[in-house]
């Protein structure tokens, strides 16, 4: 069945420029094959890019399936994981309770919302709204989990990407992943993100020795990812 959607392989990383919902429907990977899903789907925000100064107005591509919360694929993810398995959904105050509510219809269990606190303020209403530093992210476990070391707290602070280095418009640090992946993904497990962007789950994987599995639909950021990932060396792994 993984022949049908034609992986390519970089390192210990298997990537797929697919969209994720028909690979994992179509059985790309096998029940029981994933250790841990550790993903940032589309929120349902609709992104678009912005005006930036002296930038393109279209600098980033809109979102794909971002019209609503995509919560379609955590069926599949949860039948992928291990019976021990584990989900780290990132997520946002006002889409959090969808996100949880489809998270437990699919079978797992939702223990924690972890704050990731990004160290600065964001952009918004100056008037009428406080400003955004922080976004949630949703952890959920299947059957007997047990974190593979010492439990950590529900905050991690770690400085977003600034505006200038993105390479997609929802990139996340990757010293927030390898934290992330560290704290709750044992050595050697493998992890899933089935809406990659432009890689930074896979790179924080092959900084801290495991295997990744990736997905992402949209051929420039594929592509990206890609190169990314193989750029990245594994040696002075990021391990605890």
């Amino acid at each position: 069945m993984e022949r049908m959607f034609n992986p390519e392989t970089v390192g210990t990383s298997t990537l797929y420029n697919v969209d994720s919902l028909k690979a994992l429907g179509g059985g790309a990977l096998p029940n029981r094959s994933i250790t841990a899903c550790v993903t940032d789907p589309p929120y349902g925000v609709d992104f678009h890019s912005g005006n930036q100064k002296g930038k393109s107005r279209n600098k980033f591509t809109r979102i794909a399936n971002d019209k609503q919360p995509y919560i379609w694929w955590l069926p599949f993810v949860a039948d992928a994981l291990v019976d021990d398995g584990c989900l780290a959904c990132f997520s946002r105050w006002d889409v959090q309770d969808t996100f949880i509510r489809a998270i437990e219809l699919a079978g797992l269990t939702v223990r924690s919302v972890v704050i990731w606190d990004k160290c600065c303020i964001g952009m918004g209403n100056l008037r009428q709204a406080f400003g955004p530093s922080y976004e949630s992210i949703i952890f959920a476990t299947k059957g007997g989990y047990k974190f593979p070391a010492k439990r950590q707290r529900d905050v991690i602070s770690q400085m977003k990407v600034g505006s200038g280095k993105l390479v997609h418009p929802n990139e996340k640090p990757v010293p927030l992943l390898v934290e992330l992946i560290n704290d709750i993904v044992p050595d050697g497990g493998t992890v899933l993100d089935p809406f990659m962007g432009s890689g930074t789950t896979g790179i924080a994987c092959a900084k801290t020795g495991r295997p990744f599995v990736g997905m992402e639909m949209d051929a420039d950021y594929f592509r990206i990812a890609k190169e990314r990932i193989a750029a990245t060396s594994t040696d002075g792994m990021d391990g605890r």
